[in-house]
């Protein structure tokens, strides 16, 4: 039988999956400290697909809940790695292409990175799925044995503990001491309206509706609106 799904579920698994990425990005940074960099390389992975865990709850408030399919939908990606890191990843990339204060690539940000960087993302999540488990078990290639010692380096680990710790904390700072479930409960009716409208929108190619009840969800003004877009389009005026 499936799990029945409610916005207040959602924001406690929500709460409990971004505190366990916050956990285990502790954890591997204690590794990370003593040099045992394959097991701080699979605790950085496993932190993202955590975090990832986090947003996928977050974003399933505005699901027709009544839907066993759906429902069934959401536990599918729910318990699949990749899905996870995937939402983790993109996370990432929207962080990095949209700011160009950043030093990752200060020269590339804008939307031909975002597009790129969208891109590659299948072949970047399977090789992190690959890189979690080498770093934890014995395996074969090419007809010799491969141990966790020789995969996870002292050049790349701290570089994933990095990017993921990024993101984590930047997520954790914005809910710092926040009742999730409580804010799910809150929000769930004006979400599901929002989806509702932005299926709608995508059927006609006519997002205007979709703005409206976007801009009426956060209370905010036309002024803050044309903002933000703006924000998400920082290379737009300098191209032109």
């Amino acid at each position: 039988m499936t799990e029945a799904l409610t916005p207040r579920l959602l924001g406690k698994l929500a709460r409990a999956a971004l505190d366990n990425a916050s956990d285990l990005l502790s954890d591997a940074e204690v590794l990370l400290k003593e040099g045992r960099y394959p097991r701080a390389l699979a605790l950085t992975v496993l932190a993202a697909e955590e975090f990832g865990k986090h947003m996928m709850c977050m974003s399933a408030v505005g699901l027709d809940l009544a839907d066993e399919s759906e429902v069934k939908k959401f536990w599918k990606r729910f318990r699949s790695h990749a899905a996870k890191y995937q939402n983790w990843h993109g996370q990432l990339i929207d962080y990095i292409a949209i700011n160009p204060e950043e030093p990752w690539n200060p020269e590339g940000t804008g939307p031909d990175l975002w597009d790129e960087m969208w891109q590659d993302m299948p072949k970047i999540v399977e090789f992190a799925m690959d890189q979690k488990m080498s770093a934890l078990y014995v395996d074969a290639r090419n007809g010799e044995p491969t141990s966790p010692s020789d995969l996870a380096s002292a050049d790349l680990v701290p570089n994933v503990w990095e990017s993921v710790s990024l993101i984590v904390k930047r997520f954790g700072s914005l809910w710092d001491g926040a009742d999730l479930a409580e804010h799910l409960e809150r929000t769930a009716p004006r979400m599901q309206k929002l989806r509702e409208v932005m299926v709608k929108a995508k059927e006609k190619s006519d997002p205007s509706d979709a703005v409206e009840v976007f801009r009426d969800l956060f209370g905010l003004s036309e002024g803050e609106m044309a903002r933000l877009s703006r924000s998400f389009t920082p290379l737009q005026s300098e191209e032109e």
